[in-house]
């Protein structure tokens, strides 16, 4: 199994790449984090039809163009692959108390 982690540096991306780099299932485990590129064009940085699994946690709301960088992380699947994707509550945090004004998408 291969599998891409995006905005792997925070606490749980951290977390989920050492965890998953101990089963004996898994291939290889990859991150991707600002430093390692823009992942709204992700492609340019990996390789197409390449992953079992794409995780993000809490970096999707950060693209300018949401749907574009969807369609770039879709296109690093393999056919039958898994995208699992983790974002934080709308009504909840970006309409009350909790604005984060690094959040590109509306």
């Amino acid at each position: 199994m291969h599998i891409l982690i995006t905005g792997h540096k925070g606490f749980i991306g951290t977390a989920l790449f050492n965890r998953l780099s101990l089963r004996n299932d898994v291939v290889a485990v990859h991150g991707i984090d600002i430093k390692d590129g823009d992942a709204n064009v992700i492609s340019r940085y990996r390789t197409k039809n390449t992953y079992d699994l794409v995780y993000s946690s809490h970096c999707l709301e950060h693209m300018i163009d949401a749907k574009t960088a969807l369609n770039e992380w879709w296109s690093l699947l393999k056919t039958g692959g898994y995208m699992i994707l983790v974002l934080p509550d709308y009504d909840l945090y970006e309409q009350k108390i909790y604005r984060n004004e690094l959040h590109k998408c509306p």
